[in-house]
């Protein structure tokens, strides 16, 4: 996955989303699961927040490309 915002991500069949912002890992991920936070860390593996550029259904197990 690229590293800074700009680009954008399809999931599924229509849904697009242009990435926006990374969001960083945060603590409250250890609520979730222990050590998730620490895992997450290193390398843009927290998350990211986008807006919808083409709206559409998704389902478990539909691909996701990089556009």
């Amino acid at each position: 996955m690229p590293r800074q915002p700009g680009f954008n991500l399809a999931i599924g069949p229509c849904l697009v989303v242009e990435v926006m912002t990374e969001c960083e890992p945060c603590a409250r991920m250890d609520a979730l699961h222990d050590g998730l936070f620490a895992a997450l860390l290193p390398d843009w593996r927290g998350g990211f927040r986008g807006r919808v550029v083409a709206d559409g259904e998704i389902e478990i197990g539909n691909a996701i490309r990089i556009l």
